[in-house]
């Protein structure tokens, strides 16, 4: 065992922790903000660690970059619209969370959920990952942007 100036962490204590175990190998505290840890990005792509969690995609290799949104207009207006997210399953971490926001400005402060819903049902991909579309508001030409903030609840 490497000599660590504090215990390191076994795996089976979390989904997350046994998701680190699973493509890191070892999850010493001691590198945790730069390979294992939510906001570690060690592959240098544009997901951080939890967004590479959160979508299940691979946290080791930037060049499986994998598009976990798609966005399509709707057939009941022009001017709406449906963003299909992947997402881990509920079941396999209740602990995440995914909040779409739009805004017609990008400025901080600007952003919200107002007026966005899920649409069921979602569409399973394999044991750990589902596709959820929501739907977004209308719109009316103006310009808008769509982002989904993954996140922990209940820790």
């Amino acid at each position: 065992m490497s000599d660590y100036s504090t215990a390191p962490i076994t795996g089976g204590s979390s989904p997350e922790i046994d998701w680190a175990w699973l493509n890191f190998g070892d999850v010493d505290p001691a590198t945790e903000a730069t390979v294992w840890g939510d906001d570690a990005n060690p592959d240098f792509d544009q997901f951080s660690n939890l967004e590479e969690y959160g979508f299940v995609l691979s946290p080791g290799d930037a060049n499986t970059i994998e598009d976990p949104v798609t966005l399509s207009d709707t057939a009941s207006s022009p001017t709406a619209f449906q963003l299909r997210v992947r997402q881990r399953k509920t079941s396999s971490d209740p602990n995440l969370a995914y909040l779409v926001e739009i805004s017609e400005t990008l400025i901080n402060g600007s952003w919200s959920s107002t007026g966005i819903t899920e649409v069921p049902p979602r569409e399973s991909i394999d044991a750990e990952a589902e596709w959820v579309t929501y739907s977004l508001p209308d719109h009316n030409n103006d310009p808008q942007f769509v982002r989904v903030n993954v996140g922990r609840t209940g820790l």
